[in-house]
């Protein structure tokens, strides 16, 4: 009977650390995962304050704006950009046409 004890004892103990290595694996995933979510949250609260800062220096920027200081060219472009045209969507247009007038001459070949 000695001898079954010692096995028995042997077999928890064997237990006992697999046991325990399952669980040292499955904590690691959660506190893992909980960096994971603590780094997005980080993400968040940097990307945040970069829009609050920008904010804050476009509004400062606007309250310094001399009226009387705008260029010929500065009125043009802050008419265009209320009106919806950027130099992007200009080259846009651009291109856009001549795609139609190459496609044109090539249909006419």
């Amino acid at each position: 009977m000695g001898h079954d004890f010692r096995m028995q004892e042997g077999l928890q103990d064997e237990r006992a650390e697999t046991m325990g290595y399952r669980v040292e694996l499955s904590s690691e995933g959660i506190l893992d995962d909980i960096k994971e979510d603590k780094q997005i949250t980080e993400a968040e609260k940097n990307e945040h304050l970069q829009n609050l800062q920008l904010l804050i220096l476009s509004n400062e920027l606007f309250q310094a704006w001399d009226e009387n200081k705008r260029s010929h060219n500065d009125i043009i472009y802050n008419e265009n950009m209320w009106k919806g045209h950027d130099k992007y969507k200009a080259l846009w247009q651009i291109r856009q046409g001549n795609t139609k007038q190459h496609t044109c001459q090539f249909k006419a070949m």
